[in-house]
């Protein structure tokens, strides 16, 4: 996510799998409005278009036309599958270029030992997650749930 949002502010282009990742995780996890994500991408994508912007960013947080509101992504599991060596995220942080591609997916897990053989510290040099995938993710299906409970269609907006 650190990567595509670089690449994003630097170049003004985000690949589609990526704008779906990006998008979870701000409206599902760290429960931020999908208006908030899809204004700074019109900002700053190059081929942004409102119309699709808008219907994307509505779908993935669950509150557009979508059969599967609950959809969750594993950010690590498409990390691991469509950049196994971490060669996209070496080239967007530059902080984790060192990190070996057994820990380059979840640099936090990284042992203290490889931290200081690399002159990576994470915490210092590189930040902690800034949220829990898992907690997140959860506050967001209770949420959900219990506007589903209610009895009127106009909470949604």
């Amino acid at each position: 996510i650190d990567a595509a949002m670089r690449e994003l502010n630097d170049t003004g282009w985000m690949d589609n799998r990526l704008r779906l990742l990006v998008s979870f995780i701000l409206t599902k996890v760290m429960l931020v409005d999908w208006r908030e994500g899809a204004l700074h991408f019109m900002k700053n994508l190059l081929d942004g278009e409102f119309v699709i912007n808008t219907a994307n960013w509505q779908w993935s947080a669950g509150v557009g036309v979508d059969t599967k509101p609950l959809r969750r992504y594993n950010l690590v599991k498409q990390s691991k599958i469509y950049d196994p060596q971490g060669i996209y995220i070496k080239k967007w942080v530059d902080e984790l270029e060192g990190v070996p591609p057994e820990y380059i997916h979840e640099p936090h897990k990284m042992p203290i030992a490889v931290q200081e053989n690399i002159g990576v510290r994470i915490g210092e040099d590189y930040p902690y997650p800034i949220v829990d995938l898992n907690k997140g993710y959860e506050e967001f299906v209770r949420r959900y749930k219990s506007l589903r409970e209610k009895d009127s269609y106009d909470l949604i907006i």
